[in-house]
């Protein structure tokens, strides 16, 4: 079977996934996964206005790999159009960790976003702390480099390498 983009159903890892109405395979959230979900696309939008870029998620779809993903949020580069149930061209794909799920966006989304050229960040954000995970791409182009960016309380903080990040923003936001 080939990956088709006007599916409804995800692909993953060769098997087609059914996904329920709104483009979800998995149930409802918590509340705090959706107050971090809600003010990161908030922060997108006010952080991308005026640029090139649209923020975008969660129920667009990202061709991964050979796999079809919905991230919590993400940054499309591509060409406007109103149609499309697929992503134009994701530079920047961000999910939200939680208890459940945690393995897979740090292992076979990884994966699958690494096996997608045009996105060259992938960041992976806490829930429970003000924490997120920074993976960028290497010269070679394989998402290997990465940074822990950790806020204080007051919104102070910053970001500490932690295996060669390149730290050039996408659009201006990232």
């Amino acid at each position: 079977m080939r990956w088709d983009a006007s599916n409804e159903d995800a692909w993953r890892d060769g098997s087609v996934i059914v996904l329920r109405p709104g483009g979800r395979d998995v149930g409802g959230g918590t509340t705090a996964h959706d107050m971090t979900c809600n003010n990161l696309r908030a922060a997108l939008h006010a952080g991308l206005r005026g640029k090139a870029c649209r923020p975008r998620g969660p129920d667009l779809k990202v061709k991964a790999g050979r796999n079809g993903r919905y991230p919590d949020a993400l940054i499309d580069r591509g060409p406007l159009v109103p149609s499309a149930l697929v992503a134009q061209e994701p530079v920047a794909v961000f999910e939200v960790l939680s208890a459940s799920t945690a393995w897979i966006d740090q292992g076979l989304k990884l994966r699958d976003y690494d096996a997608t050229p045009s996105i060259r960040y992938y960041v992976l954000i806490s829930q429970d702390e003000r924490r997120a995970m920074v993976y960028t791409r290497d010269a070679g182009g394989r998402a290997v480099g990465r940074a822990e960016c950790c806020s204080s309380g007051g919104g102070g903080g910053g970001c500490r390498d932690a295996g060669g990040w390149g730290g050039s923003a996408v659009c201006g936001v990232v």
